[in-house]
């Protein structure tokens, strides 16, 4: 089985949805959780995009783009952004965790 390294981000979004609604927070981190293992059987099932350094993938969940990579057999979860953020200038920022 590979293993899942997850970027420090998830937090933020939890907190930021649990301000207004703890149960839809924790339903988000549940669907992320969800979509995670799926990365972790079928790494390749994400797009490639221009936007993003080479090597790195993303994927949709809802509202949120999962950004990753897969090394060896790590998947690495760089970034979760929500769809409504300008995603092109964090990711043209470098704003990426490892």
């Amino acid at each position: 089985m590979r293993r899942l390294i997850i970027a420090p981000y998830l937090q933020e979004i939890h907190d930021y949805i649990a301000n207004d609604n703890l149960d839809a927070a924790s339903h988000v981190l549940d669907r992320f959780d969800d979509r995670f293992g799926m990365l972790r059987e079928h790494p390749g099932i994400g797009k490639k995009r221009n936007e993003l350094p080479p090597g790195l993938r993303c994927i949709a969940e809802g509202n949120y783009l999962i950004v990753y990579r897969l090394v060896e057999q790590t998947v690495e979860i760089a970034r979760v952004l929500h769809s409504k953020r300008n995603i092109r200038k964090i990711l043209k920022s470098g704003n990426i965790a490892y």
